[in-house]
């Protein structure tokens, strides 16, 4: 489970690719996206764009199934 900004927790992370809306956040190390479906914070990059691909990869470590093998 993790925590969303309404400190609200919700088990939807589990297999989420974090590929649909993602809100970005301007922080002081860069940006960062969070995803808008399960609350996943992304690593903080210099563009929004290397944010959003970095949470990408932080959605394939998090062990979500890619799209396709029937898992």
């Amino acid at each position: 489970m993790i925590e969303n900004g309404m400190g609200e927790r919700s088990a939807r992370s589990e297999g989420c690719e974090h590929r649909s809306l993602a809100a970005v956040e301007l922080t002081e190390g860069g940006y960062r996206l969070r995803c808008v479906v399960c609350g996943k914070l992304g690593p903080a990059r210099k563009t929004p764009e290397a944010a959003r691909k970095a949470l990408l990869v932080v959605g394939t470590r998090d062990g979500a199934a890619p799209r396709g093998t029937g898992e």
